[in-house]
């Protein structure tokens, strides 16, 4: 294939019968449509061409890293007071969580979930009457 039909997104596959099978479980969209917008992205210098070989080198984006880090603190910090709260107050309600920490109930909700997975905490009998146990 010559570079300038590569970098229009055409596709040959070395195997097609497999590609097909691809195709058929969904596991790829439109052969060969992902090259256009990675040379937008990234431009044509990221590829590299010899006679045999065909490599890609794409640059890692520290950004992304930096955010996810940024969240998971985020969350640890929250996880941590709702847990100090409801030690506090085993019979606080979501609702005052929430407005606690300037959360969703869907929010609260989500880490009371995640805490409990993790064998942080438990709830004791039923929603209304019951309590909170920090484990």
């Amino acid at each position: 294939m010559k570079k300038k039909e590569f970098f229009s997104g055409v596709s040959r596959p070395k195997n097609p019968e497999i590609m097909r099978i691809f195709k058929d479980l969904e596991l790829v969209e439109n052969l060969g449509s992902g090259i256009p917008p990675i040379v937008e992205k990234y431009g044509k210098k990221i590829f590299f061409f010899s006679k045999n070989i065909f490599r890609t080198s794409l640059p890692f984006d520290f950004s992304i890293e930096d955010n996810e880090k940024t969240t998971l603190k985020t969350t640890l910090k929250t996880s941590e007071k709702i847990l100090y709260a409801i030690q506090e107050n085993p019979n606080i309600l979501r609702e005052e969580l929430a407005e606690m920490f300037d959360l969703t109930i869907d929010g609260v909700n989500w880490q009371i979930r995640k805490l409990k997975n993790n064998g942080l905490l438990r709830r004791v009998g039923p929603d209304k009457g019951g309590y909170w146990e920090v484990l």
